[in-house]
C-alpha cells in the first residue's frame, strides 16, 4: 500500500528526482550533521520522556552518558567510512551536549508527557489506497487543560516571531491526529508546541544553547488545505510513476542533497554556477554491486 509521510510531501515539494532517487531508487546518502545530531538528541528526549512517564527521575549525568551512546551508534550507521571529519564529529558532539543541558534546564522540570513517541497510519480521503504515516515526539498537557503535540527541533539558528504558525508540520500532525479520533470535542487536536534548541557559539570555544517555546494552532480551513494537498502529492507521484519522469529542480540547494552523487542534473548545475558541494558526496559504482560506493570528499 503506497504510503506519504510530512518529509516525504516536503521532498516531492523541493526536487521530484530527489524523491526518485531517495524513496524509489535507494541511492546512497551522504552523512548529515544535522539530521545526525537530531537524530541523537531526539532519541535521547525519547528515553527520558518513557523513563518519566514509568515514574523514574534519570540524573543529569545519565542524559549526557546516553546522548555519546546515541552518537556514536547513529556515526557508525549513517558514516561508516568517516566521511564527516574529526573536527565536524566533536563539534556535533559539543553542541549535542549544550542541547541537553538547555533541555534539563529549560524544560525538564515542567516535562510530563503522556505519550512519547507515538505512531500515526491513517487513510487519506480522496486518494484511495494511500496512508499518511508519522509519529509525534510526544503529547502533553498545557496549563490551562488543554492536550497539545510536542515537537522537538535542533536548529541552527533561533527561529523569527510567527515562524511556527507557517510550519506545514504542526498543520500534519494535528490533521493525522485528529482523523485518529472521533468527533468528540474533546478528542479533537489543535495545538502543537514547538520546543526549539538552537546553539551558539560561545566565548570558550563552545556551545550554549538557548530554547525557545512557540505554540500553534490551525484551523478546520488550514486542515482542509493540508488534505488537498496530500491528494495533489498523492497524484504529482502517481502521474511520475506512469510516465517515469522525476524531474530534477536544481538550483543552491542542490549543494546541501544527500543523493547528489547520484544526480548529474544536480552536479551540473553546480558545476556551470562554479559551485562545490557544501557536503560529503556519494556516488554508486556504475559497474559494481549496489553496497560499493565510492566517496568524494566536498
Amino acid at each position: 500500500m503506497p504510503y506519504l509521510s510530512h518529509s516525504q510531501c516536503e521532498m516531492v515539494s523541493q526536487c521530484m528526482r530527489r524523491y526518485f532517487l531517495t524513496k524509489i531508487e535507494g541511492a546512497p546518502q551522504a552523512p548529515s550533521e544535522a539530521l545526525i545530531l537530531g537524530s541523537a538528541v531526539h532519541e535521547v528526549i525519547e528515553q527520558d520522556g518513557q523513563e518519566l512517564m514509568r515514574g523514574f527521575d534519570s540524573n543529569d549525568t545519565r542524559l549526557h552518558v546516553w546522548l555519546n551512546g546515541a552518537l556514536d551508534d547513529l556515526l557508525a550507521k549513517d558514516d561508516p567510512r568517516g566521511l564527516l571529519s574529526l573536527d565536524a564529529r566533536a563539534d556535533m558532539r559539543a553542541k549535542g551536549h549544550a542541547i541537553i543541558a538547555a533541555y534539563i534546564q529549560h524544560l525538564r522540570p515542567y516535562y510530563a508527557p503522556t505519550s512519547v513517541e507515538e505512531s500515526f497510519d491513517v487513510a487519506i480521503p480522496g486518494a484511495p489506497g494511500w496512508k499518511f504515516t508519522g509519529r509525534i515526539d510526544a503529547r502533553v498537557t498545557l496549563a490551562d487543560g488543554a492536550p497539545a503535540i510536542l515537537d522537538f527541533k535542533t536548529a541552527a539558528k533561533p527561529w523569527q516571531s510567527g515562524a511556527e504558525d507557517g510550519k506545514d508540520q504542526a498543520t500534519a500532525y494535528i490533521w493525522a491526529t485528529n482523523q485518529q479520533g472521533s468527533e468528540a470535542e474533546g478528542d479533537r487536536q489543535n495545538a502543537v508546541v514547538f520546543a526549539i534548541f538552537p546553539t551558539f557559539a560561545d566565548d570558550s570555544g563552545g556551545y550554549t544553547c538557548k530554547p525557545q517555546f512557540r505554540i500553534t494552532s490551525r484551523t478546520e480551513q488550514q486542515l482542509r488545505n493540508y488534505l488537498a494537498y496530500l491528494v495533489a502529492t498523492t497524484q504529482q507521484i502517481t502521474e511520475a510513476k506512469r510516465s517515469g519522469d522525476f524531474p530534477a529542480r536544481t538550483g543552491p540547494l542542490c549543494a546541501y542533497c544527500g543523493v547528489l552523487g547520484s544526480c548529474p542534473q544536480g552536479q551540473r548545475w553546480l558545476a556551470d554556477h562554479n559551485r562545490k558541494p557544501a557536503i560529503p558526496m556519494v556516488r554508486r559504482q556504475p559497474q559494481g554491486p549496489l553496497d560499493e560506493h565510492e566517496e568524494v570528499q566536498a
